[in-house]
């Protein structure tokens, strides 16, 4: 479909906003209906439609019928599978807003009806190229920001009427110069096959003592739990993790405490005591059987006052500066 003359010429005032206030992007035009602009990122070799439109279009009949073009293009656009993102702008003040018009999760299309507007700076521009990565074709390397290792503990709890509800607590930790992997030579093509089958062994993967309270914490609760690693490498492991989010929740807390009977044992004084939390979630089925099964949890972790007391430093640094939720991680395209 051929623009018209106004329409070519504000799409080429948009293009030059953008190269204006963004480095290492080409911008093709485009024909078709559904974008406007094609816009390269150099670096990366990430590939997204721009649909451009004045400040107000996204209150205009226009842009409703915009929204109906693409919930009827949606088997169309799966062969390019390009994300689009919307952007309005105003050629007296030069601003540029923008938000994602349509996502991809797999091979699935979502048309946002309502689009969240932001300025275009070179900070959220990178955040959005972010995004984008994880619902590419392309098969990519996260930004080193989000490259980390995944703590998945699966749980198990008896049904009243006698069956077993599975679940899983799902956490991330982000490498450091002590985090790290434990890589060992491996010797025989016997064992690099097994490797190949079976994946890394889990005692490569780093463990810390903030790990070991963790699964303590589980065991009291749900005994006998299994704890399997992995590395949060690729934008396809995270479009896996993104999949956890439309689980059903619960929240699961673990306290770290000072054994109060051992306060006898004590020489020295201590007027108070400060409780560290670490707050993670237990994710489960959607099914509400499951949902009656598991509750909310606030696990107790004790230890000696003397231990407590040289380890609560440690374990506070460890949470706050490497302990990472799934929803932390996973940013929300909205």
């Amino acid at each position: 479909m051929n623009k018209s003359a106004e329409e070519v010429i504000f799409c080429r005032i948009v293009a030059n906003l953008l190269y204006k206030r963004i480095t290492g992007i080409s911008i093709t035009f485009s024909n078709l209906p559904h974008y406007d602009l094609v816009v390269e990122e150099k670096q990366s070799g990430l590939v997204f439609g721009v649909k451009v439109g004045m400040m107000d279009y996204p209150s205009t009949d226009m842009y409703r019928e915009y929204l109906e073009l693409l919930e009827k293009s949606k088997y169309v656009l799966k062969e390019e599978r390009l994300p689009i993102i919307l952007m309005c702008a105003d050629k007296e003040s030069e601003n540029i807003r923008f938000g994602y018009q349509l996502t991809w999760e797999r091979y699935m299309a979502s048309v946002q009806t309502k689009v969240t507007l932001r300025d275009i700076t070179p900070e959220t521009w990178d955040e959005m190229v972010s995004n984008l990565k994880e619902m590419d074709r392309v098969i990519r390397v996260l930004d080193s920001e989000k490259i980390s290792i995944i703590k998945r503990i699966a749980v198990e709890k008896k049904m009243q009427w006698g069956g077993i509800a599975h679940g899983e607590i799902i956490y991330l930790r982000r490498f450091t110069e002590h985090y790290k992997m434990q890589t060992k030579e491996v010797k025989t093509e016997q064992e690099q096959f097994h490797r190949m089958i079976s994946g890394i062994p889990e005692d490569e993967y780093p463990n810390d003592i903030l790990d070991e309270v963790i699964l303590k914490g589980v065991d009291s609760v749900y005994p006998n739990p299994r704890r399997i690693s992995q590395v949060l490498l690729l934008n396809t492991e995270l479009m896996d993790l993104k999949r956890n989010l439309v689980c059903s929740k619960k929240a699961f807390n673990i306290r770290i405490e000072p054994d109060y009977s051992d306060l006898i044992n004590y020489n020295g004084f201590i007027q108070s005591f400060r409780v560290l939390e670490i707050p993670l979630t237990l994710y489960h089925e959607p099914i509400k059987i499951f949902d009656d099964t598991f509750s909310d949890e606030y696990p107790a972790v004790t230890a000696p006052v003397t231990e407590w007391i040289q380890n609560y430093g440690i374990l506070e640094k460890l949470r706050n500066e490497t302990l990472r939720s799934v929803c932390d991680v996973v940013t929300e395209l909205t």
